[in-house]
């Protein structure tokens, strides 16, 4: 049973993704997909106060299939000494929805600012009220109609950002 969001309810949690039966790649309100440190969270990431991780070394699909708002979405993990141990996340958009998408994850901070890897839009919608930083030889890519919009893109030396 998923718990009731109400106004006066304020999740602070930190949500991280894992994977469901081996499987890393998964709908976003799929509480099997997220792991916290607290038995009183709710089954995913939905508030504007709590925070969605994701590690490195997998390669993760996220579907965002209905429209979300979250604080922070995570993408920093890295490892310094291993540039094939990187980050790989694409959020994909809504099934059935060939090119783009009427469905927004709408977050605070998304943070990609770190060493390495890929993160990927795929027909998916990312709305940032804050900075996105492309963090030093990290890919940012939008495919197949995807769009994000923020108040400022910056990017660090040799990040690139890709639209295919």
């Amino acid at each position: 049973m998923t718990p009731v969001v109400s106004a006066a309810t304020k999740d602070t949690t930190v949500y991280t993704w894992k994977a469901k039966e081996g499987d890393w790649s998964g709908a976003w309100d799929d509480p099997d997909h997220w792991a916290t440190d607290y038995a009183s969270a709710f089954a995913y990431p939905q508030t504007a106060n709590a925070t969605a991780k994701f590690p490195r070394g997998h390669e993760i699909a996220v579907t965002v299939n209905d429209n979300y708002t979250v604080g922070t979405v995570d993408l920093t993990d890295y490892n310094p000494d291993d540039a094939a141990d990187a980050i790989d996340v694409t959020f994909v958009g809504a099934a059935g929805e060939e090119y783009g998408t009427n469905k927004v994850l709408k977050v605070t901070k998304f943070d990609i600012c770190a060493f390495g890897g890929r993160v990927a839009l795929d027909r998916a919608a990312v709305k940032v009220s804050d900075a996105i930083s492309l963090g030093a030889n990290r890919v940012f890519a939008l495919k197949n109609g995807a769009w994000f919009y923020c108040e400022a893109f910056v990017s660090q030396s040799a990040g690139t950002f890709a639209v295919t």
